[in-house]
Parts: C-alpha cells; structure tokens; sequence
C-alpha cells in the first residue's frame, strides 16, 4: 500500500520519503521472505506507445479515398428528376363480354323508347270467332304473362309478352287489361270476371 501511496502523493507534486527497504533475516520467523523493491517515477521505464505499422496506415487511407469516390460516383449518377412511368394499359375485355353489354345496352335502350313512346302501338286484330276460355284457363294465361315494364300513370302503359299494352287493350282472346296500378295489372274476361297480376 505504501507504494501506491507514493506514487499518487508524487503524481500531486509531494515529496514521500520511501520506507527503508526490508532485508532477508534468515535466523528470523520470516525466512525466506522479501518485500519487492520500490520503483519510483525515476526508476520506472518510460512508456512508449505502440508504433503503427505504415502499411496500415496507407490502407485505411487508401479505403477513405474509395468510399469518398464511391459515393460521389453514386450522388452524380442519380437521376434530377424521376423518371416518368407510362400507366399499365387497362386489361381489353374479350369479344364475348363486349357483346354481352352491347346487347344488354341495345335492349335497355329499345325498352326506354318503347316506353317513352306516347304513339299507341297497333294492335293485331282479334282473332274471329273463337270460343270463350273458363275462368281457369284464363287465371293461367295472365300468371304465364310475361310483363317486363310498366310505366304508371294517366297514360300508363305496359310491356306485355314483348308489346306495349294500354289499358283497354286485348291481351288475349276474351282477355283485356282494365287496369295498371302501382305493382299491379288488372284484366277482365267478356264474362266480368277480373284476373290480378302483381309485377
């Protein structure tokens, strides 16, 4: 401890007095022991630091001098700008689909005109003489109607088996629509006898 001791009262500028050095008593308790020597600021080898190699140091800074060139090569060759991206063409439907729709848009248009039409379509004239139906047979003729619009109103109208029906109209044989109202077609026989249909 006394050596640790001197060494910081000497590292502060104090001067301390080493303790006498110890000898070997070989007739004492203490045989064999010695204390080690005192080594002191003036006695100690002066430290030298480790050289480096010049090979090293030309290595790292021949790495310095790559990274530099590598990233000014990098900052250079980016582009100012981004570049512009044409958008992806739309996938082209296929022939099939494209009749689809022209067909179904050709259909929805025949019915707005027909609809929209306010000249009555003729009628065929009914056929001669033909006999009465029961009221069954006519109960089946209007539920096998097949009604695709109906335009409600004071001059409504409907579209009845692929034609545009009024009221008064013969729909079939004995068979005349009296009546469009909202979600409901009325038809009478000759017999007075009314036959509902809800569309």
């Amino acid at each position: 401890m006394s050596h640790i001791a001197a060494a910081l009262a000497k590292s502060k500028g104090k001067a301390v007095t080493p303790p006498p050095e110890t000898t070997v008593d070989a007739t004492g308790p203490g045989l064999g022991v010695s204390t080690p020597p005192i080594v002191t600021a003036e006695s100690a080898p002066p430290i030298v630091p480790p050289k480096r190699s010049p090979a090293l140091i030309a290595g790292l800074a021949a790495l310095a001098i790559l990274c530099g060139g590598a990233a000014w090569w990098l900052v250079r060759r980016a582009p100012a700008e981004a570049p512009i991206v044409a958008p992806a063409p739309a996938p082209k439907a296929s022939p099939e689909i494209t009749a689809q729709i022209a067909a179904k848009n050709n259909t929805q248009a025949a019915l707005v005109r027909t609809l929209s039409n306010p000249t009555p379509v003729a009628e065929p004239p009914p056929p001669a003489a033909t006999p009465a139906a029961s009221s069954v047979e006519y109960f089946e003729i209007v539920r096998k109607l097949a009604v695709s619009a109906v335009m409600v109103g004071s001059n409504g109208r409907a579209v009845i088996n692929g034609k545009t029906r009024q009221v008064g109209a013969e729909v079939a044989p004995g068979l005349t629509l009296v009546e469009i109202a909202p979600g409901r077609l009325l038809f009478r026989d000759q017999a007075g006898n009314d036959y509902p249909r809800r569309f």
